[in-house]
């Protein structure tokens, strides 16, 4: 749950930072996808899910964090 939250606000600071780019300002969003470490899994599996869950969060219309599946 703290992942979850700390991506959210970077997720939502994120757009309020200028970003200048050879003189013209981008507006900058941002998708991410958390997944819990679990020891018991492979780190191919988490990276899998996590995969999954960032795609999603592109898939439902971007700038938005989505937690991954367990």
């Amino acid at each position: 749950e703290a992942a979850h939250e700390f991506a959210e606000h970077i997720r939502a600071y994120l757009p309020t930072q200028p970003f200048i780019f050879r003189g013209v300002r981008l507006n900058i969003t941002m998708s991410i996808g958390v997944v819990e470490l679990d020891v018991k899994k492979s780190l191919d599996g988490m990276l899998k899910r996590v995969d999954q869950a960032l795609y999603q969060a592109k898939h439902l219309g971007r700038n938005r964090v989505c937690l991954a599946k367990a």
